[in-house]
């Protein structure tokens, strides 16, 4: 299965994992993404040069696979972008915010590509204008922070449609965590996913794994919109894990926030710093935290319903893959017409006999094959006749099938019966293997033939180009030597 998008912007398959901060998507992680074909992005630091270049130089240690690095546009990046430049890294995801064509311009000179998520048709618009490389439509469904607040299905097609056929791809972000996901993503018309629920819950992850653990437990009924952890620094809303913890403190009024005032649950060594971790702190429980994990924010989208196991990540993006190209082949099985077959047995008083079988799909052209045997040799006038009556013989077929009331011609001619298939070219043995194919003779609707009758004449069908007071109606092909009544066929 191809990803057009992915390829162009320098990885294999359409996957994308967010860069969960604040250090949730480290160096193993997004290496385990890259070397499954997928796009790791590290989370990086803030405005911190050093650790940023530690970072990228510890991913390339383990992959030489592209990967990128997202930034948050609402802090001074200066010293990080620095290092992302520096480093040559594939792409960097910017997010809440607006970034200049003269920023992308910057990066595309430093050989970085821009990915620009963001949750609005608005926002998307201001981000084709910079020329950016790619957009993550971000859905509300989402967790961790959520720029936006309408839906990944509604926001995908519309931004899609807003990109057009400029070289941006698209790729959808929120409550994507199975292939079935990654399918409905790709029909919205994106070009991936971008995921971070289900990549928290893997082996490379640097989240807790008391963290990891609890997600397996909570369902697309236990998340929560909020802005409870956010209030204290950077106002920005998120969806969170329902947990008895947020369930308890969730209702405190709008002026708590996560100050000095809140009692000290924790500590964690973030980014090479000890940080103080007190009650509504925003960052999630990593590896090296300490204290009350269950008092913790847990970010998680709507997804985590699906996240039901702790894997290798490169077994996620195989899962993905294998599991969108087993159900893209079922869905193209379902959506195959199946074609409609039809025979007539042809039946004669002067020894002339034969098989003709039709075969149409969908609405495409009709097959027509067969044999048939006893006739002389030369050329046969061969048509569709309007009634499938042969009480009297071939005499009671009636004339030419021909809805469309026009003069006799040849198949290939504009004006023609729809019944005029031409001659049949018998060999000195009496026989001629018939095969024609011809989009006038359906076997559906109100045009078609089946009920209708095939008859095989004794003469040339002049194809109404003879002169003979006939030419134009019968294309003065003589009498009707054989005849049978066209009849539906099982599959």
């Amino acid at each position: 299965m191809g990803f057009t998008g992915a390829s162009a912007l320098g990885w294999d398959n359409g996957i994308v994992l967010a860069p969960m901060g604040a250090d949730i998507s480290g160096p193993k992680l997004v290496a385990a993404v890259a070397n499954a074909g997928g796009l790791g992005l590290l989370a990086s630091p803030v405005n911190m040069y050093e650790m940023t270049l530690k970072m990228i130089r510890d991913t390339k240690k383990l992959t030489t696979k592209p990967f990128g690095a997202g930034i948050l546009l609402d802090f001074d990046q200066t010293h990080t972008v620095k290092a992302i430049f520096e480093e040559k890294l594939a792409c960097m995801q910017v997010y809440w915010g607006d970034y200049s064509k003269e920023m992308v311009d910057e990066a595309h000179k430093n050989g970085v590509k821009i990915l620009h998520q963001l949750g609005s048709v608005a926002d998307a618009e201001k981000a084709i204008a910079a020329g950016v490389d790619c957009i993550i439509a971000q859905g509300v469904e989402a967790g961790g922070h959520v720029i936006g607040n309408v839906s990944v299905i509604a926001l995908v097609p519309r931004i899609v449609d807003l990109v057009g056929n400029r070289n941006i791809s698209v790729i959808a972000a929120g409550s994507i965590a199975d292939p079935r996901g990654f399918v409905a993503a790709l029909a919205l018309g994106a070009k991936g996913v971008c995921m971070g629920t289900r990549f928290i819950a893997t082996k490379e992850s640097y989240a807790n794994d008391y963290y990891k653990q609890q997600l397996l437990h909570y369902t697309e009924a236990d998340t929560d919109y909020t802005d409870l952890y956010s209030r204290a620094s950077w106002v920005a809303p998120t969806r969170v894990i329902n947990t008895p913890f947020h369930q308890k403190w969730k209702p405190v009024p709008q002026d708590v926030s996560n100050n000095e005032e809140q009692p000290v649950i924790g500590y964690s060594i973030i980014h090479g710093g000890e940080t103080i971790l007190r009650r509504f702190a925003g960052q999630v429980a990593n590896q090296t935290t300490a204290g009350e994990l269950e008092n913790m924010v847990m970010y998680g989208g709507q997804g985590v319903g699906l996240v039901t196991q702790i894997l290798p990540a490169g077994d996620i993006v195989k899962s993905f893959i294998e599991g969108a190209e087993k159900i893209i082949k079922e869905l193209g099985g379902r959506s195959q017409v199946k074609p409609i077959k039809a025979v007539v047995l042809l039946k004669s008083t002067e020894g002339v006999t034969g098989t003709i079988y039709f075969t149409q799909e969908g609405d495409g052209p009709t097959d027509v094959t067969g044999t048939i045997s006893g006739l002389k040799p030369g050329l046969h006038g061969f048509h569709i006749h309007a009634l499938g009556d042969t009480t009297n013989g071939c005499v009671s077929t009636g004339p030419h099938f021909n809805p469309t009331g026009k003069d006799h011609g040849a198949p290939e001619d504009e004006t023609r019966h729809a019944g005029d298939l031409g001659n049949l070219i018998v060999g000195k043995d009496g026989k001629v293997e018939v095969k024609i194919v011809d989009k006038q003779i359906p076997l559906t609707g109100p045009n078609s033939i089946i009920g209708r009758a095939v008859v095989v004449h004794a003469d040339p069908d002049d194809l109404g180009k003879g002169g003979h007071e006939l030419s134009k109606t019968t294309g003065n092909a003589g009498a009707r030597i054989a005849c049978g009544i066209i009849g539906l066929q099982a599959n």
